[in-house]
């Protein structure tokens, strides 16, 4: 296991920078940034084959993870749902913040 996941994750190390919620299916691209796989997604149909953050071209990495279904960071996601259940649960039923207080 990396010296990163090994860490306490804060909840804040958990929320994709893009929808800003937390990650479900966290997808770590070759630049180690990471975004949720729904998001990731969105960004491979409207733009190119880019990290949304720092512009590394990604597309060979996608494609052969595509391939060999290992686009998705298991060991993170799984870190994910056993420290915020909740939060991943919620966001899986598609409920928001608002939803969540009430």
């Amino acid at each position: 296991m990396s010296k990163k996941l090994e860490a306490p994750l804060s909840l804040s190390d958990c929320l994709c920078q893009i929808c800003m919620e937390i990650f479900v299916e966290p997808v770590t691209l070759p630049c180690n940034h990471t975004l949720c796989n729904s998001c990731f997604q969105l960004t491979v149909e409207k733009a190119s084959l880019c990290c949304p953050f720092c512009r590394r071209r990604v597309s060979s990495w996608a494609r052969y993870n595509a391939r060999r279904n290992t686009l998705i960071n298991w060991e993170l996601w799984e870190k994910i749902q056993k420290n915020y259940p909740k939060e991943c649960e919620r966001r899986i039923n598609g409920q928001d913040l608002e939803e969540e207080s009430k």
